[in-house]
């Protein structure tokens, strides 16, 4: 390869070392589109990285959003103990089943978390509600409960849980 197809594959040792005209000017130019190329690819790499951050800024806003409109408390004591549903662990819980013929779900919390028997929660699918739920089994690490008639969606595995129930439906 000689002349512009040298400068554009700049891979080959042998390329490289051929000697190129300084003063021709559509090398020159190739030169610097190869040069503006390297500094945008670096700078989309940066924007991918701001794009992260900014992606989890707004999923932890969109959570805060949620507590705010369903009113909730900030912690929900269990009957007969001194444990405490801790705000950050309300915030991760979600629907793992789903049994639309008994009115049922099954949540990923339970006793351990401090869940208990009674509490109710809006069931948040992207940014909206779409249904409400009551505990009313929990177990060591997984809880039942019932959900409240009136709603025009049915809960779906990974459909997020916020405490406490919003009062559109």
């Amino acid at each position: 390869m000689t002349g512009i197809a040298c400068v554009l594959c700049g891979m080959h040792a042998a390329c490289a070392e051929q000697p190129q005209p300084a003063d021709d000017e559509s090398v020159l130019v190739v030169e610097s589109l190869r040069q503006e190329n390297k500094d945008l690819r670096r700078f989309v790499g940066e924007l991918g990285e701001q794009v992260d951050l900014l992606t989890r800024l707004l999923a932890d806003a969109k959570v805060e959003i949620d507590l705010l409109r369903s009113h909730a408390p900030e912690a929900w004591y269990a009957s007969g103990t001194d444990r405490v549903l801790e705000r950050e662990r309300m915030d991760r819980l979600r629907v793992i089943a789903a049994e639309q013929t008994l009115g049922l779900v099954a949540l990923d919390g339970g006793s351990s978390d401090g869940l208990p028997v009674g509490i109710r929660f809006s069931v948040v699918r992207g940014d909206r509600v779409i249904a409400a739920v009551r505990v009313v089994d929990v177990r060591d690490r997984i809880s039942g409960a019932v959900v409240e008639e009136g709603w025009q969606a049915w809960p779906e595995p990974g459909d997020r849980l916020v405490a406490g129930v919003a009062e559109e439906k």
